[in-house]
């Protein structure tokens, strides 16, 4: 926030790091128009007030904001003269002289709409106010500046932020001193001394041949420590697993030959129940067609008898399978 004030060397404002001194309001201010305070003002860059007109940062802040004040609804659509009766009312100022020199220095006339004015022109138009609101530069001190006057440098010692205060360093509490004895309290009861208990039994004494003899007992004898620390039973151990591995081994081709056996057995069975069962068909279809009486009886006995004796052997061999 800028500070206004007075000096021997005239009124002054003190911005973060400068101070203008001396010059004109409006250059003290950066504000070439002077543009009273307000929300306008500080919509527009405005970071403070004199009293009464707007404190802008820097030059350019302040020439825009004027610019953009005459391109605004509340003048562009008023005459020259009528945006000057209102920018510079007659009660404060020579309006009339003021719009003379306005037009001059922009080259139209005093009925001119401020909508039909050029960017040129508006340029122009914000030169002119500046010049005639008497816009005069004074002196820039600079913070730090060696040739700056003693009030210079105070007004910039004294807006310099204070060094923090370093954080106290809390002292610890004495340590008390083990030597002084606190202040003695009660003294606490002595424990009951506990009374005499009921008398045990006494121990009896041993019954004569039941204790046993330590010198009868037998003494175990201690390991071999050749056989405990020596592989031997693993060994022996391996020695087994392999003997077995070798006899599965070998069972193995004895029974891939009985499994051989059994297939031929079953193969020569299953041959002659078949030839036996075509042998039963034949006899039965002989059987189903009887010799008449002209046959002759050596020939039907025959056959009578070799239906009997297919029968029995074809039952047999059923049997047997």
């Amino acid at each position: 926030m800028p500070t206004v004030g007075s000096s021997d060397e005239g009124n002054y404002v003190q911005y973060d790091n400068s101070v203008n001194v001396g010059g004109t309001r409006s250059w003290r201010d950066n504000n070439t128009g002077n543009i009273e305070a307000g929300a306008f003002a500080d919509a527009h860059g405005a970071i403070g007030s004199d009293g009464r007109f707007a404190i802008f940062p820097d030059v350019q802040t302040g020439t825009s904001a004027l610019t953009t004040l005459l391109t605004s609804e509340n003048y562009q659509g008023l005459t020259i003269e009528e945006a000057m009766e209102q920018y510079a009312p007659p009660s404060e100022n020579n309006t009339a002289a003021y719009t003379d020199f306005i037009t001059e220095n922009v080259g139209v006339d005093a009925s001119t709409p401020m909508s039909d004015l050029t960017p040129d022109q508006l340029s122009s138009f914000a030169d002119a106010i500046q010049t005639f609101e008497g816009y005069s530069a004074g002196t820039v001190y600079q913070d730090g500046d060696i040739s700056a006057p003693s009030w210079a440098q105070d007004l910039f010692d004294d807006s310099a932020p204070d060094d923090a205060d370093p954080t106290p360093v809390s002292t610890p509490d004495p340590t008390p001193d083990p030597t002084l004895d606190p202040t003695p309290g009660p003294t606490p009861d002595p424990e009951p001394t506990p009374g005499p208990g009921p008398i045990p039994d006494p121990i009896p004494d041993p019954i004569p041949g039941l204790t046993p003899d330590p010198a009868n007992d037998p003494v175990p004898e201690p390991p071999d420590p050749g056989i405990e620390n020596s592989d031997q039973p693993l060994r022996l151990m391996r020695g087994r697993t392999r003997a077995a591995t070798d006899r599965e081994i070998l069972a193995v081709p004895r029974t891939v030959a009985a499994v051989q056996k059994v297939v031929e057995v079953e193969k020569v069975a299953v041959e002659k129940v078949v030839e036996v069962e075509r042998v039963a068909v034949v006899v039965t279809e002989a059987d189903r067609s009887p010799p008449s009486l002209t046959t002759p009886l050596k020939w039907r006995r025959s056959v009578s008898m070799q239906s009997s004796c297919s029968k029995d052997f074809v039952q047999f061999c059923r049997s047997k399978v």
